[in-house]
């Protein structure tokens, strides 16, 4: 599903007929992002005997697969039918979660009178272990998505002793500072 220039893109493993787990991916639109997900995704994942997409891939893709796996991987496109219906079922909820997401984005605007939607979102929190081994932590969410290959963590070096006001100032100052060297876009939202 492409929404408001992100990739989204969810991941269902069946197990006799049954969703047995899924994952879910948000990335910038760029390419094929299909072809390329897959690419990206079965590269590090085993691919299973028997892969169902919504639309045709690339034949590379397809041969890129079956190298991957040692085996023929079967690429099906349901047309009607049982794998058909979970297909459309999967899309229906992918939108309805994007816009679940985009409503509560929309909320988090109107209730902190922001004047744009906070799209990226960095959270920070400190802690130490009685007051040495002091660290900070940052997460980032993408359009009320977790953005975890943002994710950072930052080993304190001023000696606060313990104070997590001193840790979050030094892990602000080292993380905006570098974005702002860098010439970096800075966050709608810092918690």
């Amino acid at each position: 599903l492409l929404h408001e220039g992100r990739f989204h893109v969810m991941v269902f493993h069946l197990s006799r007929g049954r969703v047995i787990a899924s994952e879910r991916f948000n990335f910038e639109d760029f390419g094929d992002p299909f072809d390329e997900f897959l690419i990206q995704y079965y590269g590090n994942h085993p691919p299973p005997a028997e892969l169902i997409v919504p639309e045709v891939p690339n034949p590379a893709l397809a041969e890129f697969l079956n190298a991957v796996a040692g085996r023929k991987v079967k690429l099906t496109v349901p047309q009607r039918g049982r794998k058909h219906h979970l297909l459309a079922t999967i899309a229906q909820n992918r939108e309805l979660t994007v816009r679940r997401q985009q409503k509560h984005i929309e909320d988090l605007q109107r209730h902190l009178g922001l004047s744009t939607p906070p799209r990226v979102i960095e959270g920070f929190d400190a802690s130490h272990l009685h007051g040495g081994y002091t660290v900070a932590s940052m997460v980032q969410f993408h359009q009320g998505q977790p953005n975890k290959s943002q994710y950072r963590r930052f080993r304190i070096r001023c000696p606060s002793g313990g104070d997590d006001l001193m840790a979050l100032a030094e892990a602000l100052h080292r993380r905006y500072g570098r974005l702002l060297n860098e010439g970096k876009t800075l966050p709608d939202l810092i918690l």
